[in-house]
């Protein structure tokens, strides 16, 4: 997961959304089991200010683009 530096110029906050949004999805996406094809690759782009909104609204709208994707139920 790549955070750019125009969504928060301080590396603690980058990180700190990084670390956040991967144990997001690594709850939110369903396990593969290790036999099987590898799962879908994501690119998750976020806008500039998005480290400015509430961490609970931005996994909302995380969670409501993977149901549309398709990726989770």
């Amino acid at each position: 997961m790549v955070i750019s530096n125009k969504v928060h110029k301080r590396a603690v906050r980058r990180n700190r959304l990084r670390r956040q949004l991967h144990e997001a999805l690594r709850r939110e996406l369903p396990q593969q089991a290790c036999c099987e094809a590898p799962g879908p690759w994501l690119l998750i782009s976020l806008k500039p200010g998005s480290a400015d909104w509430e961490l609970d609204r931005l996994l909302g709208e995380c969670r409501h683009l993977l149901g549309k994707a398709g990726l989770t139920s």
